[in-house]
């Protein structure tokens, strides 16, 4: 199944590939990029700001090469999501007797697992 990347996508992803604290982008009207905004987290600095600013005025959001590198990061998410999955469930069948639920654990792996990226 193809992945699909719509342009709030393609922004937000090209925002966080630049460390730029973001919560989300937002598209109002697709044809009207004066309504294209980024959600900056508050402890995104002024710099940070304009730089994400200028990517939104910027940035070909159909443009080939740059869907083509967000889907192989979007893939890559989601095979490590599927291999951490699939790790959690056998960590809590080998537990002989788990004070956590199945969902508590996988959370609190998922926590640490990106955490340390």
């Amino acid at each position: 199944m193809p992945i699909k990347i719509g342009i709030a996508e393609v922004f937000d992803q090209a925002l966080k590939a630049q460390k730029i604290p973001l919560d989300g982008v937002s598209i109002g009207d697709p044809a009207d990029r004066s309504t294209w905004t980024a959600q900056y987290q508050k402890d995104a600095t002024d710099d940070q700001r304009k730089q994400g600013d200028a990517i939104l005025a910027a940035l070909d959001p159909t443009d080939t090469a740059t869907v083509t590198t967000i889907k192989g990061d979007v893939a890559s998410a989601r095979v490590n999501d599927d291999l951490l999955s699939a790790l959690v469930e056998a960590v809590y069948e080998a537990i002989p007797n788990p004070t956590m639920k199945l969902d508590e654990l996988r959370a609190r792996m998922v926590e640490i697992y990106k955490g340390r990226l």
